[in-house]
């Protein structure tokens, strides 16, 4: 029975040490604030420059609030449009 009681203490005493703490992340998460712009625009974007084969995601994250009101509609050809 003590052997039964010290191997539940020994496990007790053990299970914590698989806990990691780590630092404060509020420095971390004030540096990962993404710009971006959430005005209209006046241009399309072909006259912008957005439409590129060399995507990158920070141009993404800027521009994905801003679009061009006054052109929304129009259809610069007959296929199917990807939107997010």
């Amino acid at each position: 029975m003590r052997t039964l009681f010290n191997l539940l203490w020994l496990a007790l005493a053990c299970s914590p040490v698989h806990a990691t703490l780590s630092k404060s992340d509020a420095k971390k998460a004030a540096s990962k604030t993404l710009l971006e712009k959430s005005q209209f625009s006046d241009k399309p974007v072909q006259e912008r420059g957005l439409v590129v084969t060399d995507l990158k995601a920070e141009s993404v994250v800027l521009e994905h609030r801003s679009y061009c009101s006054a052109k929304a509609r129009d259809r610069h050809f007959a296929g199917d449009v990807l939107g997010y």
